[in-house]
């Protein structure tokens, strides 16, 4: 699997607007109770998420993802859109390997905050979350993600694409 990670991806001013909406209070999570498979019942395998866009269904905020960070993406068709936000955990939680979908596309994460989770994609390689990086990758082959210890959650928002 190959990757890329580019850091600053967006103007200071436009990332800090991204940021402070998802980190804000009037941001609407939602939660999921599971990571990468449905059926896990572990106590710390759950999160928070947002779709700004799936299936053509378009939340309140996907102009500013789309006005932002989607015009920067060189890609055929969208296929998903989703923020998500692990809360802190007293210890590091590797999830699940998974894929994202069973066809061959791309995806990239843009990490909104600096912490000590990261995503782990080719041969266990660690990607660190540093905001305002981006990491694209080939998400039909298997990856994962970890929470974090150092901050009141790890934020990030996941674009798959083809």
């Amino acid at each position: 699997m190959k990757f890329n990670i580019v850091d600053n991806f967006l103007p200071q001013k436009d990332f800090d607007e991204i940021k402070n909406l998802i980190t804000g209070p009037s941001f609407p999570w939602y939660y999921n109770s599971s990571i990468a498979f449905h059926e896990s019942q572990k106590e710390n395998d759950y999160y928070f998420t947002h779709i700004f866009y799936e299936n053509d269904s378009r939340s309140n905020f996907f102009n500013l993802i789309n006005n932002k960070i989607l015009c920067k993406i060189k890609f055929f068709t969208i296929k998903r859109i989703k923020a998500n936000f692990y809360p802190r955990t007293e210890k590091l939680i590797f999830h699940k390997k998974h894929v994202d979908y069973n066809v061959p596309h791309k995806a990239m994460v843009f990490c909104i905050n600096t912490c000590d989770g990261f995503t782990v994609v080719e041969k266990n390689t660690k990607i660190q979350s540093i905001e305002n990086r981006a990491l694209f990758f080939d998400p039909s082959k298997k990856h994962n993600s970890t929470t974090c210890t150092n901050t009141k959650g790890r934020f990030n928002i996941n674009f798959n694409y083809i």
